[in-house]
């Protein structure tokens, strides 16, 4: 017999709702439980689903107000709206269905769930510091990987007959690592067979590479004062065939000096071959081949400062300020405006900051005696380690090709501009004498100081930056010796700052972010220590950079020159207060010196190699650890146990000691997840545990909370993922551009250079939340067009992404080159010798990553020519789309880039600026743009307002412009002022002009423009100003010529000239400069520069502009008058 069951023939009706089915009252936002068989379902359209299989229909009713909806779309849109007070905040259950005991209410909000799990998901959310505090604590210290390794490498190294071996390893082990394990946890792991087999394995390992390593790399020194007079003597010793004495050899054989300045230069060579000591004659002939500098005469008795008394003149007063740093220093009113920092800057007195640095510039540098060992460069030759070879002109012309045209003069006040003057083979000469000499003069170590806030408001000399900036002549000499240095010596791969082709940032950033993911994704444990170096290039000792060349194997002649020219500088300090008196820099490297970054990065390039050499990075795959992140002076250790961070630590502090360099406890931070026991989770250890120095209690670092944010690189990353919303930050700061004192062009130009770079750093190194780029997108349109009081939705989108030099405002795509910069920066670390970077970027989640970007992006594979693809495939689909709008019409003849250099508003006025973006995108307010998608053609509410009750015209922008009987006149006026400006231009070049000659052929009159003659040549130039339209200028620029081909034998026998030619000048009511111009004004042999179209184009486009606001502004209509 066959099995009854309770299961229905057919499926039960599902009906949306219908009057036959019984309601269940739902409130939301739910979960919801099922009345009839009791299943909880937290989204409302299953639930609904799930009632139809019971023949319920659902009516959803507010937990906050109680009232009922049929639809969860009207509860849902009631609900973010209702403004009833709610009883657990925001957390309210589906209490018809889940009251009863089996509720779960938050400790810390009150807020009810069905299940635990929810409860505690929603605290880690919400309350995470408290989620964290209550979780399962390490009950057992295990021995990690780490740890066993470290005792075993001890144990290796120690004699095999030590007595007291325990006791010995627990003191080495506290002493090398900072680790506390007793001698019963030592014997204990000593005797596992895997630790026995683990320290044979070591010691016959030691063997093999004691017998088998190059003695070069095993050769240590003691870095004393013994040392440093061997080297510097040696590097005194010249040999004849030295490669300076060679080449001032070959200079004295020229035939002929190419200048004064060489000639002067060779014969002091001549003296310097015979012995003479003649350095700072160099410095005395140099100088006085460029003249002195201009000082301009400033009104000494300044009008006092007005004091404002009210709003509107503290207006006018940010005003006047904000137009002189906007035409100054446009990156120092960035700050004002972004970062609210004053416009005249609240120094502190010179006197404290002469005081305070001349405790850090004159400070005596520490002596650095400790051992040091050659790091292995084998890979680089012989002939790379001497970097006082002779210096070729080919150096100089490319060092010279890198140095910023507005880089800043020296104390000497050589420009940059006045340097790239003077001949290369007098620098060649100059460069080389210095060389041989292993020094500069003494005139080229002045310096001078200018000092940056690091913050705001400045609270003491501490909170400056100083920039010590040297002679230009110097820093050409610096940057030949830094690219040789660079050259000769291999830094360790973690070092990101001040490395060719490679993005630090992005780089430290992006595998941090991965390693936090990671660890989160695989249940891992994660150390992470932060470490800030106080005053970190202004005091290392020049003992410290001794000991560091000294350990890169730098030759002995090159250690002497670069310990001379840190040796006996000065500089003076320039302050709101005046110039301060000489300041004696005795340590510390200059930060301005192009040199200065690759000399600190030599010496802490051993404390690098020290962490590589403990082996308690974080794994990242399988043969790959990541031990640490610096960049510069900014410092992030890592580490997958406790052991390993506090060994990295403990190296950290015993380096930074011996180098004299001081470590601030108070700005540093510790970060350990940790696996929670017997669950698939980890979670942040709130108890602070890690000391740069276990014997001192005071070097405690502070912890992370869980609901913190550790901040790297301008980053903010929280070891549970979460992120900011980026999109409040932005708002503000968008509001602070929109409510500066500065015209409607400086806002948008302050926006579009400084604010965006901003947000497209933090979106493609940071971790956005999704859609956060679109976001700020919109909020950037928006602000523009309130700015230029456009049309909130009227304006096409497309305008803003259309470069400047295609007629459109320039604004970057932070949707779109997010993304592109995100899949540039793995390619770069796919491409990486960096080994982490490589494996960070092979990891499966940036792979999935980069593959979703890809597809999104249409880009088949990932390189250089298939990203750039992309990037041009965008920028031609905005300006296709633009086109293809009314407000497109005639863009495409804006693709010259003189018609586009007005954009960016320094020529303009506010008002004007406004009015010709209106004109360009066609948004001018005429009738036909009024009552655009509302008017039917031919209806009377489109009509002209000044003719059109007589010429019955449409009221557009065209028509206004071009054909209105109301603005005939100025019309006229907009033709003729660009005629007298050609017409100008060709009388300066020699022309004979005549202006609207009246000429007859086969009884019709004729009136062109402009007639010109030179010799026996004459020209007919016609000028036309049409709207630009999609049919193109060049179709107005053909007929014009066409027109007058038929009067050159007139035109022949009005000028007396044998041959006459045909042209035309086209510019467009708009601004548009027609192509074929350039034609015409080839045939006339007129060179017109790029700025001087510029202006003809600007000119008529702010005519247009007069006379569409005159038309507007007009109050009496065009009327008909008979004549009399």
């Amino acid at each position: 017999m066959p099995l009854r069951t309770n299961t229905p023939t057919s499926a039960p009706l599902r009906t949306a709702g219908g009057e036959e089915a019984t309601a269940v009252i739902a409130r939301y936002p739910g979960p919801y439980k099922c009345p009839v068989c009791s299943t909880v379902i937290a989204i409302a359209l299953k639930f609904t689903e799930h009632l139809q299989l019971h023949g319920l229909r659902a009516k959803f009713q507010c937990s906050k107000c109680g009232r009922e909806y049929p639809t969860v779309h009207g509860a849902a849109t009631h609900y973010c709206r209702c403004k009833a007070p709610s009883g657990n905040d925001g957390h309210d259950t589906n209490s018809a269905h889940l009251s009863g005991p089996s509720t779960i209410a938050c400790p810390q909000c009150g807020a009810c769930f069905p299940t635990n799990c929810g409860m505690q998901l929603h605290r880690r959310r919400q309350h995470p510091d408290e989620f964290a505090a209550d979780q399962i604590p390490e009950k057992k210290c295990r021995w990690t990987r780490f740890e066993i390794e470290a005792l075993a490498r001890l144990e290796a190294k120690l004699p095999a007959d030590t007595k007291f071996i325990n006791q010995e390893l627990e003191k080495l082990l506290f002493e090398k690592h900072g680790l506390c394990r007793n001698t019963d946890m030592i014997k204990g792991q000593r005797r596992k067979d895997d630790y026995k087999a683990l320290v044979s394995s070591l010691r016959a390992g030691d063997m093999s590479v004691q017998s088998t390593s190059d003695t070069r790399t095993q050769q240590t020194n003691v870095c004393d004062e013994a040392l440093r007079e061997n080297l510097l003597n040696e590097a005194r010793l010249f040999d004849s065939d030295d490669s300076a004495r060679s080449f001032l050899n070959s200079c004295l054989l020229l035939p002929e000096p190419t200048s004064t300045l060489e000639a002067e230069l060779i014969a002091l060579a001549r003296r310097a071959l015979d012995g003479e000591m003649i350095l700072d004659n160099t410095a005395s002939v140099l100088l006085d081949q460029f003249p002195p500098p201009e000082r301009r005469n400033r009104n000494t008795a300044r009008r006092a400062t007005m004091i404002p008394r009210n709003n509107r003149q503290r207006k006018q007063l940010r005003f006047k300020e904000f137009k002189r740093l906007y035409n100054t220093n446009r990156k120092r009113l960035a700050e004002v405006i972004f970062d609210e920092a004053q416009p005249q800057r609240v120094e502190i007195p010179l006197e404290k900051c002469v005081k305070y640095y001349k405790e850090v510039f004159g400070a005596e540098s520490p002596n650095d005696n400790d051992v040091v060992t050659l790091k292995n460069t084998s890979q680089t030759s012989d002939e790379s380690h001497n970097i006082t070879r002779h210096i070729t002109a080919s150096e100089i012309k490319t060092a010279l090709s890198l140095m910023p045209a507005k880089s800043s003069p020296g104390a000497d006040h050589i420009t940059v501009a006045a340097l790239k003057q003077t001949p290369v083979s007098a620098l060649t000469v100059l460069l080389n004498l210095w060389l041989f000499y292993l020094d500069v003069p003494a005139k080229f170590k002045e310096c001078r100081t200018i000092l940056i806030p690091k913050h705001y408001p400045v609270s003491s000399a501490n909170d400056y930056r100083p920039i010590t900036i040297s002679s230009v002549v110097y820093r050409l000499f610096t940057k030949i010796l830094s690219n040789r240095l660079n050259e000769s010596t291999i830094l360790n791969k973690r070092q990101k700052a001040f490395t060719a082709k490679v993005d630090g940032c992005g780089e430290n950033t992006f595998m941090l972010k991965s390693a936090l993911a990671s660890a989160r994704r695989e249940h891992r444990e994660l150390c992470i220590a932060s470490l800030d170096i106080a005053k970190a290039f202004d005091s290392v000792s020049h003992n410290s950079i001794f000991r560091a060349l000294v350990r890169h194997d730098v030759c002995a002649s090159g250690i002497c020159l670069i310990m001379n020219l840190l040796s006996d500088s000065f500089t003076r300090i320039e302050h709101a207060d005046g110039i301060s008196e000489a300041i004696q820099i005795r340590r510390g490297v200059k930060q301005g010196d192009p040199m200065s970054p690759l000399l600190f990065s030599l010496v802490m390039d051993e404390l690098l190699d020290k962490l590589d050499e403990l082996r308690a990075g974080f794994t990242i795959c399988s043969g790959t650890t990541l031990c640490s992140l610096v960049f510069a002076d900014d410092i992030l250790l890592l580490s997958d146990c406790k052991a390993g961070l506090q060994s990295q630590l403990l190296t950290c502090y015993k380096f930074f000691q011996a180098r004299n360099l001081a470590v601030n406890v108070g700005k540093c931070s510790s970060l350990r997840l940790y696996r929670v026991p017997k669950q698939r989770t980890v979670n942040v250890d709130v108890r602070p545990k890690f000391y740069l120095n276990p014997l001192e209690p005071n070097t405690l670092l502070p912890c992370f909370t869980a609901s913190g944010f550790l901040k790297y690189l301008g980053v903010d990353f929280n070891p549970f993922g979460r992120r900011k919303c980026q999109i409040e930050k932005a708002d503000i700061l968008i509001k602070r551009a929109c409510n500066a004192e500065l015209k409607p062009q400086q806002k948008i130009e302050m926006i579009r250079t400084y604010l965006v770079p901003r947000f497209l750093y933090s979106l493609t190194v940071g971790n956005p939340l999704a859609h956060t780029a679109k976001s700020i997108d919109k909020m950037i349109r928006q602000a523009v067009k309130t700015i230029l009081h456009l049309p909130l939705t009227t304006l096409c989108d497309d305008i803003f992404y259309i470069p400047i030099a295609r007629g459109g405002l320039g604004f970057t795509n932070l949707s779109e080159v997010s993304d592109l910069s995100i899949l540039k920066l793995i390619r770069k670390m796919e491409a990486s010798d960096d080994p982490a970077a490589q494996a960070t970027a092979s990891l499966f989640a940036n792979q999935k990553m980069k593959t979703k970007l890809m597809r999104r992006l249409d880009i088949p594979s990932l390189t250089n020519s298939e990203i750039s693809a992309a990037k041009s495939r965008m920028a031609q689909m905005h300006i296709d789309r633009f086109l293809a709008t009314y407000q497109g019409s005639g863009f495409q003849e804006f693709a010259e880039r003189c018609s586009n250099e007005w954009i960016m508003g320094d020529r303009m006025t506010g008002r004007s600026f406004i009015a010709s973006i209106k004109a360009r995108t066609n948004l001018v307010p005429t009738r036909m743009q009024t009552f655009r998608g509302r008017a039917d053609p031919g209806d009377q509410r489109v009509r002209c307002r000044r003719c059109g009750h007589i010429s019955g015209a449409p009221e557009s922008l065209a028509h206004i412009s071009q054909t209105c009987a109301f603005t005939h006149g100025l019309i006229t006026r907009r033709h003729d002022a660009l005629t007298n400006k050609i017409a100008s231009v060709a009388e300066d070049a020699g022309y004979e002009c005549l202006k609207e000659p009246i000429l007859r052929y086969l009884g019709q009159t004729y009136k062109p423009d402009l007639v010109l003659s030179k010799g026996d040549q004459s020209f007919i130039i016609d000028v036309a100003v049409p709207y630009e339209t999609r049919e193109p200028l060049a179709r107005r620029y053909r007929e014009k010529c066409r027109k007058y081909e038929e009067l050159s034998q007139t035109v022949c026998e009005l000028t007396s000239t044998k041959r006459c030619r045909t042209g035309a000048i086209v510019v467009g009511a708009r601004g548009a400069w027609c192509s074929k111009n350039d034609e015409t004004l080839k045939m006339l042999d007129i060179l017109v520069s790029t700025r001087s179209k510029a202006l003809m184009c600007l000119s008529t486009l702010e005519k247009t502009n007069q006379l569409i606001a005159w038309f507007m502004r007009a109050a009496v209509p065009l009327t008909l008058t008979r004549g009399g």
